[in-house]
Parts: structure tokens; C-alpha cells; sequence
């Protein structure tokens, strides 16, 4: 089943283009790994992913509902 799929991502941070992205899929059966160095971009594609914050260009279809944890 297909859970989340963006096409075209870009996010820049100021004239700094850190994600680049032109198609992806994540599927329910994919095993994922997230690896790069400092400040590549890992963190902003998992909160363009999450939803916490849009893309510049492009963009991103959740097909799945998001739960937020509460804090007991």
C-alpha cells in the first residue's frame, strides 16, 4: 500500500539549495534508512515528510493518517 509520495521536493535555507528530490514512494513494506552528513538534510525531509513544514517546490501526498504522541 502506498503511504506517502512527493514529486519535485526542493527546500532551500537561504540561497542553499538542501533537498532536491524529483520522485519518490514509500510503501507500507519498505525498510527505510535515513543516512548523510551534517546538515544535509535528513531532519527537513523527515519534517516535510511529517508535515511539520512544507516544501519550497513540489510536493508531498500523505496517504496515511499522522498520530501526534500526548505527553501523560
Amino acid at each position: 500500500m502506498l503511504l506517502i509520495e512527493g514529486i519535485n521536493i526542493k527546500k532551500y535555507y537561504g540561497d542553499r539549495l538542501i533537498l532536491n528530490i524529483e520522485d519518490f514512494k514509500i510503501y507500507s513494506e519498505d525498510r527505510i534508512g535515513l543516512v548523510g552528513l551534517n546538515g544535509s538534510g535528513k531532519t527537513t525531509l523527515i519534517n516535510i515528510l511529517c508535515g511539520e513544514s512544507e516544501p519550497d517546490e513540489g510536493w508531498v501526498r500523505r496517504y496515511i493518517q499522522r498520530y501526534r504522541r500526548t505527553e501523560k
